[in-house]
């Protein structure tokens, strides 16, 4: 008897858990992606069942200086939902070349729902701030993303030139202004 109460409690208390993390990361779910030409790529769970759709990728400002920062908002919407979880990586490459000048890896909607919570069919928008660097030696730098655990990139499905063949998928090229 004492057994079946402590999972019972157990159990409420994890469907608690995840209804909290779930209210905390609500602002972040949205119903209509606001890209003018949504992708269909795949980012695909190693080892598992999830296959996350990567829609686009948007930035506020759409252009900057060097120095400044710049919102990026990317958005995956569930296909299938993982057992595990990942964090976003992203890379900024000097556009059509290889020499990365910016690192901005992080925890999915700002750590407030692990991935492995997300449900089949929700769209979930992926906010965060880069920075410029000042010294960026290029017109125009190109994002890639995707999804990891530890070393080890998810594996991703895109159409031609979608990806890098490297598991990484080609978000946006991103305009800087000034010398």
């Amino acid at each position: 008897m004492r057994r079946l109460l402590f999972v019972t409690l157990l159990l409420s208390a994890c469907t608690a858990s995840e209804e909290d993390a779930r209210s905390a990361a609500a602002e972040h779910r949205v119903d209509k992606v606001p890209v003018a030409k949504p992708r269909a790529d795949r980012i695909l769970e190693r080892g598992g069942p999830g296959r996350i759709v990567y829609l686009g990728t948007t930035s506020v400002p759409a252009r900057a200086k060097r120095g400044q920062s710049v919102q990026l908002t990317h958005y995956f919407q569930v296909d299938t939902p993982p057992k595990g979880d990942a964090q976003v990586f992203v890379h900024a490459e000097i556009a059509g070349g290889s020499e990365r000048v910016l690192v901005a890896d992080h925890q999915p909607v700002q750590g407030k729902l692990p991935i492995h919570l997300w449900r089949k069919g929700e769209i979930w928008a992926d906010a965060h701030r880069v920075y410029i660097p000042e010294d960026l030696p290029a017109a125009s730098v190109d994002f890639l993303i995707g999804l990891y655990v530890g070393q080890e990139r998810w594996t991703t499905e895109a159409a031609a030139g979608g990806s890098d063949g490297r598991s990484r998928l080609r978000a946006l090229r991103f305009p800087i202004d000034g010398p």
